[in-house]
């Protein structure tokens, strides 16, 4: 979990092993909540792997069937943003590392994401 900044919003980045897992897809290991209000957190965005042309729809939230053939565990381990809250750096285990290139909107509607090596040189751009 780390805290950062956002315009005038206070936004946790959270990293929730096993989630996606547990809650059979509902929710995904990494999530980006706005804290302006502690009394009512929103979610904004979540990750979810299965976005990514490396991981299948079959994902189950923990075992990934890797491109090498094996099955290889996959969660959110840990995550935490720079200084200025413009990037976010998520250990996926052994999907690798992605790194969320945080957007500055007034709304806070959009989050760029670029999946990091070993796994994309994808760049997207999910709404909320």
């Amino acid at each position: 979990m780390y805290l950062t900044q956002q315009g005038n919003k206070a936004v946790v980045l959270t990293a929730n092993p096993y989630a996606d897992y547990y809650s059979h897809g509902e929710e995904h290991d990494f999530q980006i909540v706005d804290v302006s209000d502690p009394t009512n957190p929103e979610t904004l965005w979540q990750f979810d792997p299965r976005s990514l042309p490396e991981v299948s729809e079959e994902f189950n939230g923990y075992h990934w069937n890797a491109p090498d053939g094996k099955t290889r565990p996959v969660f959110a381990h840990s995550v935490m943003a720079d200084q200025t809250g413009k990037y976010a750096y998520v250990s996926m285990w052994d999907l690798g590392t992605i790194y969320l290139i945080l957007a500055t909107q007034k709304t806070l509607n959009t989050w760029a994401v670029h999946i990091s090596l070993p796994i994309s040189k994808a760049l997207l751009t999910p709404l909320l």
